[in-house]
């Protein structure tokens, strides 16, 4: 019941219904109180005057003192309810019991002749005729319409409403599924809708930001793309240099920086050719021991066996080595580098789960506010604002791990907690399709 009323609560056309059922509901009582007002103020002195004329006539038609003969004419030519109280006893029209004790005075009138009869339902004027009394019944309000029938048209009614809003607003699950696209990054996805109306016009202009966005990411890589390349040349000429010239601090320093600089160029080509729609045509897989794999890393990483340890479920799976072993390497440097070794050292497990295999890596650092969790795996994001080099490195280690999960139809995940660690999950479809 919970959920129905929060799925209520979310839906907009049900909250519109609501809100159109409560308006004419209101309508109407209003409609009743001025019109129950009117009748009350006018009732008197316009229809009581017509309703003492008419008991006159029927006074007159039965006679004094009044005869059951007529009364019984008269109520089966009208449709009427006749009562004589006289000396020979009761006499009712319709041969039904009859006990004046019995009947009440009419609310909201003031006339003192009009009575009401609970159990009849009939409402009776009362006159009193050369020592009689006689009663005149009509209005049996017990015989109702079908009701039954009035409730299915009114359920009808609310179910063609509910149609017509929900139709109304069928537009909005295409652009709430497009602009999930967009916050993927799937520009290329466009918003279909036939209507021609302020929401098919919100979908137009969706669509266009989506186009104008894509342009500028598309713009942003070619830019990055041609200086990378623009600037490998002069780096190659520099190394060419460097190795011609005498050897010493100086030059140490500046091929460490160029060694940088080439890394940072490489990662950044790599993270183009990965960032596309067909990032997996890209990749070069093989057949591959996950467990070789992964000692493949370990073995460079932590070479005397103490820094990692490693549970590695035995599987062959379909993957890039080279960009797998990327991966690794950065996941595992960064887990190196944070890890308080006292508490612990890095943990790497892997299991199969179905077509997948998943990668979890642990370590026991000072955890990273939750603030930038959703941001780490931007390009050149870095937690530490100063940018210092001994506490990371440029900001696209993350990032192009991520699209190298993606390019193998997986995901990547991180989660931590400040003063207890950071774990990332890896996910990578384990087969030659992505």
């Amino acid at each position: 019941m919970k959920a129905l009323f929060a799925r209520l609560r979310f839906s907009l056309a049900a909250r519109l219904l609501l809100i159109s059922i409560g308006s004419l509901l209101c309508i109407v009582l209003l409609v009743s109180a001025f019109f129950a007002i009117g009748w009350g103020q006018h009732f008197e002195d316009t229809f009581r005057p017509h309703l003492q004329r008419y008991q006159g006539y029927l006074l007159d038609e039965l006679g004094t003192p009044p005869s059951r003969a007529r009364a019984g004419s008269l109520t089966a030519e009208l449709p009427l309810h006749i009562v004589i109280v006289d000396g020979k006893g009761v006499w009712s029209s319709d041969g039904e019991p009859f006990d004046p004790h019995t009947l009440k005075h009419a609310r909201r009138s003031h006339n003192p002749g009009l009575f009401h009869d609970d159990r009849s339902d009939r409402f009776f004027l009362r006159q009193d005729v050369a020592g009689s009394e006689v009663y005149f019944g009509f209005l049996q309000t017990r015989e109702r319409g079908p009701f039954g029938l009035l409730l299915l048209l009114i359920a009808g009614i609310l179910f063609g409403t509910y149609w017509l809003i929900k139709r109304l607003f069928q537009p909005l699950k295409p652009i709430r599924d497009g602009v999930s696209e967009f916050s993927d990054g799937n520009f290329s996805h466009r918003i279909e809708t036939p209507r021609h109306d302020e929401l098919g016009e919100l979908a137009g202009q969706i669509n266009h930001m989506a186009d104008e966005i894509d342009a500028m990411l598309k713009a942003k890589r070619d830019l990055l793309l041609a200086i990378s390349h623009e600037l490998r040349s002069p780096l190659t000429r520099s190394k060419v240099a460097l190795e011609l010239i005498d050897q010493n601090e100086i030059t140490d320093g500046i091929r460490r920086d160029i060694n940088d600089m080439e890394q940072l160029l490489g990662e950044i080509l790599e993270s183009e050719r990965l960032n596309s729609e067909h990032a997996h045509s890209v990749l070069q897989r093989s057949d591959c021991a996950l467990p070789e794999l992964v000692s493949a890393v370990t073995d460079k990483l932590d070479a005397d066996g103490k820094l990692i340890d490693s549970d590695v479920v035995t599987v062959v799976c379909s993957l890039d080595r080279a960009r797998i072993k990327l991966l690794l390497t950065n996941l595992l440097g960064n887990a190196i580098r944070h890890n308080r070794h006292e508490l612990g050292p890095v943990t790497l497990k892997a299991r199969r789960l179905g077509d997948r295999v998943e990668l979890v890596i642990r370590d026991h650092g000072e955890g990273i506010p939750p603030e930038h969790l959703p941001h780490l795996t931007e390009p050149f994001y870095r937690v530490d604002p100063s940018r210092q080099r001994k506490t990371g490195g440029y900001g696209l280690g993350l990032h192009l791990c991520q699209m190298i999960a993606r390019a193998h139809g997986g995901a990547l995940r991180i989660e931590s907690e400040p003063g207890v660690g950071t774990s990332v999950r890896v996910e990578l479809l384990c087969s030659n399709e992505s």
